[in-house]
């Protein structure tokens, strides 16, 4: 027997479209193409009947169809009389809210108990809504532009389906209250799920498998469960697979920079960022073009970058006086004279990303703390692929006082700012992070230069106590998550009700993310959900991970920051979004990684200068201290050091 399906034009077709070729079930043509309403699929046994939306439960339910996909708000609006509803297919996600035009006091008409206008295709939905609210409404029954019944007074209020709400934005109008999550579900006709089980069943049973796997599931973990400690340990590991062949790629071309200079910089430029440049005259960028790029922001951009770059000085002077970041030096009794000198460096490199993302506040965050040390040239690299120069990255650079710029990323970069070529000179330090290949060859170089950390993906720990909206610490998460496949994101809550939630906020929110396949990928191989005891418990293991970047939401996050002793940058409160700490809180981004917290500092002033002991021992003093050196160095058997001693020693 033949099975037929029902679906609906546009995104639901799409997105079941694409599961249902998982399951071997492939229309052999497009709707949006084809006036067809009957469609052949690869399976012989599986024909698809093209309905309204709104038509699809009715038309499995009077047995035109065998089963069909139906989005939730249909459902909601006409029923399930007659159908069987098996599961939720995690496809089409959006909401169904109420909007309202912006500047309507939407919370105070609720209060008041008035009585709303309400534009909508959901009467049924709607009135139930505001029914369960005590509050009254006359529904005005539309189809589509929606949007436009406020605009021209005809309601007060509109409910309909609500996705990324850039159309509500670009009408003046504000979600004010979400009704319910919306997805789309597999509908059977009851009668035919009978009769045709041993068919649909296999399908169905694919379907589902598909479906679930679909979603975003985050690994769960519980503080009390037996070998809780060995678990967490080992899940915030990274594979090592790959670290020998990174290794020696890097061997490779940094052997071939120190050798080749500019021929092999050239030569690895042409090759990865795919640059065809006759010189290495040709990457350096002048300080002129950096001022055009930043003259040439648009008034937004300008006073961002402007206020960003003001905080991360402000903070940075206020860390070089209060880090003793100056030379000082005391006399004692019998003259001798001892102290310290802090010079900065001479020249030092910083490496910006440049591959997947443009990042400006890198650039901030390098190079201001380095001048404020008083740094005399800061070369900067930069990986721009095919040639995209991003104009925010450049004006940064002006803004911050970077005097040199190369269009050169990766282990070539590293190399050629270690051993210098005959284009880019050689610095005394090189900091900023990079991709694994910038981090292999910065531990390759280090020893040549100085180096700040190694920097490994980019994580974030979250503390809650359950007081915070899921949608917020959720979005948190993903802001870590978007960096990289392999970045890791972490939960740490006493509540479980609460962590249910973030994990539904986490689906809902992820379809709206531009980069949701990167979110995806680190919140599925990565990411952690764990329940912990209390909050006391929580900082114990959070001191433990020590995470690069540390948020305490909680209703008094200062009580447990004291709690704290190991992670790269704590940020205290509800309101504070490790996001502001990236762009312009004014402490640094730069941060230690993969549990370095325990032993590494965040980037600073004290990164660009280093100290030299300043001795100065009198005649009289060098007869007390050359005693002293002359028992403690013939003990050691070192005796050209004790007679350096006693040879001042007075007769």
């Amino acid at each position: 027997m033949k099975l037929t399906l029902a679906l609906s034009k546009g995104r639901i077709f799409e997105e079941t479209a694409e599961i249902l070729s998982k399951v071997g079930i492939v229309p052999k043509e497009d709707p949006e193409k084809s006036r067809k309403l009957i469609i052949e699929t690869s399976n012989p046994d599986v024909r698809l009947i093209i309905v309204r939306a709104s038509d699809v439960p009715t038309y499995v339910q009077f047995g035109g169809a065998d089963f069909g996909v139906a989005g939730l708000d249909v459902l909601m609006e006409k029923g399930t009389d007659g159908l069987y509803v098996p599961f939720d297919l995690n496809i089409a996600k959006c909401r169904m809210s109420v909007a309202v035009r912006d500047g309507f006091d939407y919370a105070a008409a609720v209060k008041q108990g008035s009585r709303l206008k309400v534009a909508t295709k959901y009467v049924n939905c709607a009135r139930d809504h505001f029914a369960n609210k005590g509050v009254h409404i006359d529904t005005i029954q539309l189809y589509g532009s929606m949007e436009l019944a406020p605009l021209v007074g005809m309601a007060d209020a509109i409910v309909d389906l609500v996705s990324t709400g850039n159309t509500l934005k670009a009408n003046g109008l504000v979600e004010v209250e979400p009704i319910a999550d919306i997805s789309a579900r597999l509908v059977v006709n009851q009668a035919s799920y009978k009769r045709k089980r041993a068919q649909l069943q296999p399908i169905f049973d694919l379907l589902k498998e598909v479906s679930m796997s679909s979603q975003v599931q985050v690994k769960r973990l519980n503080s009390g469960d037996a070998g809780f400690k060995e678990t967490l340990l080992s899940s915030l590991s990274l594979p090592m697979a790959d670290d020998a062949a990174i290794d020696a790629a890097v061997v490779n071309i940094l052997s071939a920079v120190k050798e080749r200079g500019d021929n092999a910089v050239l030569e690895f430029t042409k090759q990865f960022d795919r640059l065809n440049i006759a010189s290495v005259t040709e990457l350096e960028i002048s300080r002129s073009d950096l001022e055009k790029a930043y003259q040439e922001l648009s008034t937004e951009q300008k006073d961002a970058l402007d206020i960003a770059a003001k905080r991360v000085r402000a903070y940075h002077e206020r860390q070089k006086i209060e880090t003793g970041c100056h030379s000082w030096e005391y006399e004692e009794a019998d003259g001798t004279k001892l102290g310290q000198k802090v010079t900065p460096l001479d020249r030092v490199g910083i490496y910006v990303p440049g591959g997947k993302a443009a990042y400006p506040s890198s650039v901030l965050m390098n190079a201001i703390p380095a001048k404020v040390a008083g740094v005399a040239e800061v070369i900067m690299v930069v990986p721009t692929p095919d040639g995209a120069r991003n104009p925010l990255v450049l004006a940064a650079a002006y803004l911050a006082g970077v005097d040199r710029v190369f269009t050169i990323g990766g282990a070539q970069a590293v190399g050629a700012l270690a051993y210098g070529t005959k284009t880019i000179p050689s610095v005394d330090k090189i900091v900023g992070p990079g991709n694994a290949y910038v981090a292999a060859a910065k531990r390759r170089v280090f020893g040549t230069v100085g180096i700040d950390m190694i920097a490994g993906p980019s994580e974030i720990l979250v503390l809650c106590d359950g007081s915070t909206n899921p949608d917020w610490v959720a979005m948190d998460l993903f802001s870590q998550a978007e960096h990289d496949e392999q970045a890791q994101s972490i939960l740490l809550c006493p509540d479980a009700d609460f962590i249910e939630q973030v994990q539904a906020s986490i689906n809902r929110l992820l379809p709206e993310m531009p980069r949701a396949k990167v979110i995806t990928a680190s919140l599925t191989n990565r990411a952690l959900l764990i329940q912990v005891k209390d909050m006391a418990q929580a900082c114990d293991i959070a001191n433990a991970i020590a995470a690069e970047h540390l948020e305490i939401c909680a209703v008094d996050p200062r009580k447990w920051a004291e709690k704290i002793r190991h992670a790269g940058a704590i940020f205290m409160g509800n309101y504070t979004s490790e996001s502001l700490g990236d762009y312009c809180a004014g402490p640094n981004h730069v941060l230690p990684t993969a549990r370095t917290a325990r032993f590494s500092s965040p980037l600073g002033v004290y990164d660009f200068i280093k100290r030299s002991s300043m001795i100065e021992v009198s005649e009289a003093g060098a007869q007390t201290l050359g005693h002293v050196a002359s028992t403690l160095a013939h003990g050691e058997g070192l005796q050209a050091h004790a007679r350096a001693a006693e040879m001042r020693l007075k007769k």
